[in-house]
């Protein structure tokens, strides 16, 4: 699942991946620009629109990928990506993984740490961190 998908790159890579994907995001822009680069990268991924993990059942998801907003208009506002995080236990299967990427000067890896579970840092420069979280209890 990419959450937030935005443009559908992140998507796009994982179905190229062989993965089945589905993508989603709150707007309606965001959901058709991830249908066109799928298209034209000769991807198929199932796009939905939907608020957050709204609709998802209890242990349903292998995977989360995400480049979660950190904006509500032109505020800065990380309580969305915040909830995300609470949320995303509750969906990822036993083994499952969250994978971030966002801004480095952002406050998730202590909040990955404490409301996902056990998380390393795969890369990371002055700009931008990704991220890798499994859920408790998984080794």
């Amino acid at each position: 699942m990419d959450l937030a998908c935005g443009s559908g790159i992140l998507a796009t890579l994982l179905a190229r991946q062989g993965w089945d994907v589905v993508a989603t995001d709150v707007s309606a822009a965001a959901c058709e620009s991830t249908e066109l680069t799928a298209r034209a990268n000769c991807a198929v991924v199932t796009v939905q629109r939907a608020r957050q993990l709204d609709g998802l059942r209890t242990a349903s998801v292998d995977l989360i990928v995400a480049n979660p907003p950190f904006h509500e208009g032109a505020a800065k506002d990380s309580s969305v990506t915040r909830l995300m995080l609470e949320a995303a236990p509750t969906v990822l299967r036993p083994g499952g993984e969250l994978w971030l990427v966002f801004n480095s000067h952002l406050p998730y890896l202590t909040w990955l740490r404490d409301l996902v579970g056990p998380t390393s840092v795969v890369a990371r420069d002055r700009h931008y961190t990704v991220t890798r979280s499994r859920t408790r209890g998984v080794s």
